[in-house]
């Protein structure tokens, strides 16, 4: 019965393919791989695959030859701003072997059919071309990390060290390996700096909570005394005894908490605030605001 469904949608498939086909063609691979599968069948059961090999021969082309078009037209001297287009070659490509990778001459006997008288790669007749536009522009990317570095000085914003920063890491692993040490040295600093600034500025702040109690629910808001734009948000801590057994309530970049679960009324509940502000990958806090508290109603 399967091998008869298979016969009837090997019959519908275009026999001109196009990119609009691709779900439909793919589909049907798909189901004559699983019936491939199972026990005991045997590409003979459905005499018209051949039907559902001229497709995926067509449509393996078309997207092989939409690769080649795409690394055709990146340009012969790279700069930064070819960096989306090399992405996406790359991209493309990729998705080309996840989608054909098993049906090339290297892996295809793993599916039972494959179309591609070649690997996927040895098709893409340009891959040589994306290699080399990809070098170019790693190359490109530490000339650009190293200039931005090479700029800065002691008075030099936050804004442009963390372009230098972003520059660096912007750069794959081997390239940061052998980056000029002088140069990492002194973005390490540089962003050491930052980071102290930053770190500093988030101590200094002062939080002044104040809260509010209707039925269901207390409210907790905060003022800011200091750049408040130092902080990348708050923690609300809870508890029903003042002084110890605080717990996390939330993180939040709003200066106001409105808590409705786990109250019970007649219940005291204190909240204290602090303000964070990730440096570096870690949490830095200021100091706790005062202690706010209303009985449950």
């Amino acid at each position: 019965v399967r091998s008869v469904c298979l016969r009837g949608r090997f019959k519908a498939l275009p026999t001109t393919v196009t990119m609009a086909d691709k779900d439909t063609v793919l589909a049907a691979q798909k189901a004559f791989d699983d019936y491939l599968a199972l026990a005991g069948t045997a590409k003979s059961d459905v005499n018209n695959a051949y039907l559902l090999t001229n497709a995926m021969t067509s449509l393996m082309n078309l997207e092989v030859k939409a690769v080649n078009d795409m690394i055709r037209a990146l340009p012969k001297t790279v700069t930064l701003a070819d960096a989306k287009a090399i992405e996406e070659a790359r991209a493309a490509y990729k998705a080309l072997e996840t989608t054909y990778g098993d049906y090339d001459n290297e892996t295809g006997a793993k599916k039972f059919n494959y179309y591609l008288a070649a690997t996927i790669q040895s098709k893409v007749t340009r891959y040589s071309t994306l290699t080399a536009a990809e070098a170019a522009l790693e190359k490109a990317k530490i000339a650009d990390a190293a200039a931005k570095i090479t700029a800065l000085t002691a008075n030099s914003t936050v804004a442009e060290i963390e372009a230098a920063k972003a520059a660096y890491d912007a750069l794959a692993l081997k390239s940061k390996l052998n980056f000029n040490d002088e140069l990492y040295a002194k973005l390490v600093n540089a962003v050491n700096g930052v980071n102290k600034i930053k770190a500093d500025a988030v101590k200094a702040l002062k939080l002044t909570t104040k809260s509010s109690a209707k039925k269901g629910s207390i409210t907790v808001k905060w003022t800011v005394k200091g750049d408040a734009s130092a902080a990348d948000g708050y923690q609300v801590w809870k508890s029903t005894k003042q002084s110890k057994g605080y717990k996390k309530a939330i993180t939040t970049t709003k200066k106001s908490y409105k808590n409705t679960k786990g109250l019970k009324k007649g219940t005291r509940y204190y909240y204290k605030v602090r303000a964070y502000k990730v440096v570096d990958g870690k949490n830095v806090y200021s100091d706790w605001s005062n202690k706010a508290y209303r009985v449950a109603k």
